[in-house]
């Protein structure tokens, strides 16, 4: 029953190392470390590998923490920032004892679990693990992309074997691992970025691992299923057909996870009460061979007109969640973890309180001994009376687990206690009610109705606020019938005005003096007075005619308080460009390119050439818009970006134009895509979303239909698009039929043109 499966993280010379330090660095409570095994790691956001101490050469795990509480539960969690930069993070800890699957039940405190997530942050997970074999590494804990479909999963007891083995599709820098056993993976996520903060939860993953499947593909082990609700903005965007809403979990009450004994099914995974093996429609992993891929979330850039093909392949009815095979598995051993991302000072999640294992307390929790059930009888667990019903149980006599109730009907007639008491209120619109409860079983022998109370009423008030120059009024009524008490009510009084700061109006010159006006915080109201006269304080230059390689242009410097004109200067005319590789006149690119260049916006390379057939790349786009826009940059020095140079001669540009909301990253959002050419799609989407922010219109629509190619436009660029085409930005790229080609590159010529088609429409 050996299988060998593609680690995601650790690198090979660390694993024995990796659990003999996790054990002995890490602070963990004496409480506990009689009965289970502690494990905690960092891993670089970066690299995804664990982090290491220069000077030892051993994996940090320090200010992890796991500590018994008052009530005996189990605290774990992941270090703060402060004491964590840079990392993702893995807590665990594991049973040293051995039990049974069967009726296992795992309960989170709810008032020690929150997600506490950046709303840009979605692979914070809670997950718990029985196995066959005991967890003896945190090898593949930490998650490799940041999406919920990885982190505690790969938590499946592994060793290293041989590196000489591999399977699917080989992971960057991934070693062969050797896996046996069964294992079944239960796992909680906040995949949603909408959840941020709050105790609600949008995914649950199950993954089942026989001992022998593996998924070529990715070389994951085990079948997965996934029930989410990710759909948002966010990283994930709403491109992901994979993970419309299935799945939404109501945390304010805890966690509990229960695996129950089925006997067709062999286990049912139950979830704060609900049971999850019936589900339809919902995602299911198999050996799918789309593109190499089983399960990637799918992105603006790797979607292309593949939408349908996913869909079709990777998500299918499945009818039950098949875990017949773990009905023989035996005993093994129970791993509860957390994992979280913590990285350029986000915060991370998540920390936990295991309050409950099997009812009982889990810092002193030994596990279950086996039993095969070889006697079993009916027993009454409940004795019927005259008010409720009986059980018969069919219980093993050696452990008492029940396999099978019936009902017991009800025996004997109801003694009255002969004292009436009131068990509902009567109000001022509904009947009360009294009762004579029973002397055997508690419920009530007899009934009487109590007739409503015109008089009793539940008041409280319906508040109009006042205004600045208006009263307002508190309205007391009845919260039951809505009978209003007039009498009673309240009027506020109005709040007056507050003025903010005031302004210079018009009129206003530093010299002569004038007038200045202030506007009310509250409301439309304003409050102008005499401003005496004061000196002129001169403001930055500023550009009132733009030089051209024809006329000479003007700056002005003003001053910030009445805007008098202070000084002026004229600015040199430009010098007269010509590209050797560009004619005057006689291309359809001719006028775009000189017009460009003569604004500023483009310039050529070192030999002077403009090279208009050479693509446009993203981050040449951007630089071009920030000229266009005559954006300030010296004041965008920091990026989110991996594969952006803040310093570099594009860094500032593109760090503009993400804050400034125009572009954003590929894939999950943390590359810009330097080098990667623009494509037509996304140089609409670009100008569709720099004109809207500018006082541009952009409710023009063009008829999509009409291009042959229409389907393949991404559905986050069709909108863009139809402006674009409207604005006379994009056109067909063929002359005997309407092809818009949205995936294509972008030339410098082309971008020339749009350029200069974007500032003729922007004018009108």
């Amino acid at each position: 029953m050996t299988k060998r499966i593609i680690s995601f993280i650790c690198v090979v010379a660390m694993l024995a190392s990796m659990c003999v330090v996790s054990a002995s660095a890490l602070t963990i409570d004496s409480a506990l470390s009689a009965n289970w095994n502690a494990m905690g790691v960092k891993y670089s956001t970066r690299t995804k590998t664990p982090i290491i101490d220069s000077d030892t050469n051993a994996v940090k795990t320090q200010n992890f923490k796991f500590n018994a509480t008052a009530d005996g539960g189990i605290d774990m969690g992941i270090p703060t920032y402060n004491d964590f930069p840079g990392a993702y993070g893995a807590s665990v800890i594991t049973s040293k004892n051995k039990t049974d699957l069967a009726d296992l039940s795992i309960e989170i405190d709810p008032d020690n679990f929150d997600f506490q997530q950046d709303s840009l942050t979605i692979a914070n997970t809670v997950g718990i693990i029985w196995s066959e074999d005991p967890i003896e590494n945190i090898d593949g804990l930490a998650t490799a992309d940041a999406t919920a479909f990885n982190g505690l999963r790969h938590l499946i007891p592994s060793k290293k074997d041989s590196d000489a083995f591999e399977l699917g599709v080989p992971v960057a820098k991934a070693k062969a691992e050797e896996i046996s056993g069964k294992a079944l993976y239960v796992g909680i996520t906040n995949a949603n970025p909408a959840n941020a903060g709050t105790k609600v939860a949008s995914n649950v993953n199950i993954v089942y691992f026989d001992g022998h499947y593996i998924n070529k593909n990715d070389g994951h082990p085990g079948y997965r299923w996934t029930f989410t609700a990710r759909n948002g903005n966010g990283p994930l965007g709403d491109h992901t057909p994979i993970a419309t809403n299935y799945e939404e979990l109501d945390l304010s009450e805890g966690l509990k996870i229960t695996i129950k004994e089925d006997v067709e099914l062999g286990y049912i995974v139950n979830i704060n009460g609900k049971d999850y093996y019936e589900g339809k429609s919902i995602a299911y992993f198999p050996d799918a061979d789309v593109n190499g891929k089983s399960h990637t979330a799918i992105t603006d850039d790797d979607v292309d007109n593949k939408t349908d093909v996913y869909t079709t392949s990777m998500t299918y009815a499945r009818e039950s969640i098949d875990l017949t095979g773990l009905k023989e598995a035996g005993q093994g051993y129970l791993t509860v973890g957390v994992t979280g991302i913590n990285d350029s000072g986000m915060t991370h999640g998540t920390d936990i309180v295991i309050k409950k294992i099997n009812t009982k307390t889990p810092s002193t929790w030994k596990g279950e001994p086996a039993c095969y059930h070889t006697e079993k009888e009916w027993v009454v667990t409940k004795e019927p009376n005259c008010g409720y019903e009986g059980v018969d149980s069919y219980t093993c006599k050696a452990c008492g687990k029940v396999f099978e109730t019936k009902a017991i009907p009800t025996v004997g007639e109801h003694n009255p206690v002969g004292e009436w008491t009131v068990a509902v209120d009567p109000n001022c619109a509904n009947e009360g009610k009294e009762v004579n409860l029973c002397t055997k079983c508690g419920l009530p022998a007899e009934e009487k109705v109590i007739p409503a109370d015109p008089e009793k009423h539940n008041k409280g008030w319906k508040t109009t606020p006042a205004t600045c120059e208006a009263e307002g009024l508190r309205e007391r009524y009845c919260k039951i019938c809505e009978m209003m008490f007039p009498e009673e009510n309240m009027v506020l009084d109005p709040t007056g005005h507050t003025f903010g700061t005031y302004v210079a109006d018009e009129d206003y010159n530093c010299e002569t003096g004038g007038t200045e006006t202030a506007k009310c915080a509250n409301c439309d109201a304003t409050d102008t007075r005499e401003k005496a006269t004061g000196e002129h304080v001169a403001g930055e230059w500023e550009e009132t005619k733009a030089p051209t390689t024809e006329a000479e242009g003007e700056r002005v410097k003003k001053c910030t308080v009445c805007g008098t004109v202070l000084e002026t200067e004229v600015i040199d005319k430009l010098p007269t460009i010509v590209f050797p590789d560009v004619p005057q006149e006689g291309q359809w690119y001719s006028e775009g390119v000189y017009y460009c260049a003569t604004k500023g916006y483009i310039t050529g390379n070192d030999k002077g050439e403009f090279v208009p057939n050479g693509n446009l790349t993203r981050e040449q786009f951007v630089v071009i818009l920030a000229r266009v826009a005559g954006a300030d940059l010296s004041k965008y020095t920091t990026t989110k970006f991996a594969d952006v140079d803040a310093k570099g001669w594009y860094g500032p540009s593109v760090i503009w134009a993400n804050e400034e909301g125009y572009v954003n990253g590929i894939g999950d959002g943390s590359k810009f895509g330097v080098g990667q050419n623009m494509t037509r799609e996304q140089l609409a989407t670009m100008f569709f979303r720099y004109a809207g922010k500018n006082g541009v219109k952009v409710d023009g629509k063009a008829n999509l239909a009409e291009f042959t190619d229409a389907a393949s436009i991404g559905d986050w660029a069709k909108e863009a698009c139809e402006w674009a085409i409207d604005a006379a930005l994009l056109g067909s790229t063929k002359t005997d039929a309407k092809v818009l080609a949205p995936q294509m590159a972008v030339t410098r010529a082309q971008a020339a043109k749009i350029f200069m088609s974007y500032d003729i429409f922007a004018a009108k």
